[in-house]
């Protein structure tokens, strides 16, 4: 039985919303025999274990996965959307746990992989056949790879990484897990593929954590991960209370909402009011609710500034495309005559139709075509997914209204409503001597949880422009104005190591030289 507390989640979000958390409760990995306290640390040796990431990450993550485990398959989304929110700050190592598999094969022909510099490669395409292969295929997969055959082969033959598994396997067997995929992040434990949100929370702790162990020990890289874990509880507790819940958005906080990709907002970036919507081209409930935006639009004109967000849900198979065809759209200027049209015909997302709304909105076709075959667009669109999922939001239409939660789709009246307080609430700081083009950055101030992975950043209200931020803000200004390829204002910027690495790290791809 559905909970109650899922019942009334269900009962204010569209349908789309719903599916997430029905899809959610049918999918939920075994939990292990053995009970971890989500606040312990435990001993989580790296043990020799193929990795990747970072070097001198401040956080290392330590999955215990089998290539055949469904649920392992899919946090691998979850897993990208991390690195994405955290560039540079994580560091992967990956400990195979053949619970499922019919035999350690795949396993193996990841290590013997691994001994070429290739083991991510190779983990992305067995986990891509979840972990279903036989000796010809993974030697069809080396192939692929590019991989010196000869010594691939002579690994197999003669059981290299057998060892190794074994270790792996024994060391899940002492820590108590007996299910995949369970990580370990600076030994805090995280059973399953649960949401972005929970991996967020922890890697978020840890990442203050190690950076004060760093500050005092002068620690870094596999040395701080050691010191991290040493005193770590040798193994799970049955006693033990087991994963936290992941906390859910409430209707009555404000948060902190950033504003998005450029092109991506209709109305001033002054205006009082701010509607922040996450939305899915694929999801008919964002369809509907379309009349709803229209309506505010008309009824509050320049006092509203509406910013799309992407949030392309997992099982809408179109709706990943549809969103970078819009980004394409939007690079040519035409990003909101692009969503009219799709959301004007529900469902004509195949090709041929986001082909033909392009070239109905007058865009170059031959440039529109290049960028949907490279998928230029694809890393933009999960920027803006793994920032919402990060925040909490887990369904479509999402919307905040200057931070405050609205879900589902609207009817025209009562997100009027809500728009109306907001704006009375602005008009009042406005009274008191507040810019009111600096409302949604004192409003976000104040505001609960902290923007990820958004290009533009939190406006700052103009008289802050010459103060010092703390290193990790700066951190975020500089990078919000790289993606936004625009230049870092220089009193914001003097970063401290690592953060400089970071940042450098993000801006390169986007052209931008830090001061």
């Amino acid at each position: 039985m559905v909970p109650a507390s899922r019942r009334d989640a269900f009962a204010g979000r569209g349908l789309c919303a719903a599916l997430v958390l029905i899809l959610a409760l049918s999918v939920a990995p075994r939990q292990a025999s053995a009970g971890f306290d989500a606040e312990a640390i435990y001993q989580v040796p790296e043990g020799g274990a193929p990795g990747s990431g970072s070097d001198d990450a401040l956080v290392t993550i330590v999955e215990l996965s089998d290539y055949a485990c469904t649920y392992c398959v899919r946090a691998r989304a979850t897993m990208e959307a991390l690195e994405l929110l955290y560039p540079g700050q994580l560091r992967w190592i990956h400990r195979s746990v053949p619970f499922i598999s019919e035999s350690s094969l795949a396993a193996e022909a990841a290590r013997a992989a691994a001994a070429q510099g290739k083991h991510r490669a190779m983990e992305a395409r067995l986990y891509a056949v979840a972990g279903r292969v036989d000796r010809i295929t993974v030697e069809l997969l080396a192939q692929e790879l590019g991989l010196d055959m000869l010594r691939f082969r002579a690994a197999l033959d003669s059981g290299a990484g057998r060892a190794e598994i074994a270790a792996d396997v024994e060391l899940a067997r002492r820590l108590g897990v007996v299910s995949t995929p369970t990580f370990f992040i600076n030994g805090r434990a995280v059973l399953g593929a649960r949401p972005l949100a929970a991996f967020v929370e922890v890697i978020d702790a840890e990442l203050a954590r190690a950076a004060a162990l760093q500050q005092q020990t002068g620690l870094a890289g596999r040395a701080l991960y050691e010191r991290l874990v040493q005193h770590g509880r040798p193994a799970g507790d049955g006693e033990a209370p087991g994963q936290q819940s992941t906390p859910e958005l409430s209707p009555y906080a404000t948060y902190r909402v950033g504003t998005g990709w450029p092109g991506l907002s209709r109305g001033p970036s002054g205006a009082p009011v701010t509607l922040v919507v996450f939305s899915d081209f694929e999801c008919q409930f964002c369809a509907a609710n379309e009349a709803a935006l229209l309506h505010v639009r008309k009824t509050f004109g320049d006092s509203v500034r509406l910013v799309f967000r992407h949030l392309p849900l997992s099982f809408h198979r179109r709706a990943q495309l549809a969103a970078e065809a819009a980004m394409a759209a939007g690079a040519q200027g035409k990003f909101w005559e692009f969503h009219d049209r799709l959301f004007a015909r529900p469902g004509a997302l195949d090709r041929a139709d986001l082909e033909e709304a392009a070239l109905a909105v007058g865009v170059s076709m031959p440039r529109f075509r290049a960028e949907l075959d490279a998928h230029t667009h694809r890393d933009a669109v999960r920027l803006d997914a793994s920032s919402g999922g990060a925040l909490g939001v887990d369904g479509t239409p999402t919307m905040f209204v200057n931070g405050l939660l609205v879900s589902g789709a609207q009817v025209p009246a009562r997100l009027e409503e809500t728009v109306r307080a907001q704006l009375e609430a602005a008009k009042r700081l406005v009274a008191s001597g507040i810019e009111a083009g600096d409302v949604y950055a004192v409003m976000m101030g104040a505001a609960s949880g902290r923007e990820r992975a958004d290009p533009s950043t939190i406006a700052l209200p103009r008289a802050a422009q010459l103060l010092q931020l703390p290193a990790a803000e700066r951190l975020l200004v500089a990078t919000a104005a790289c993606r936004r390829r625009q230049p870092v204002p220089p009193q914001l910027v003097a970063l401290p190591l690592p953060l400089a690495r970071v940042a450098r790290e993000v801006c390169t791809p986007y052209g931008q030289d830090l001061p």
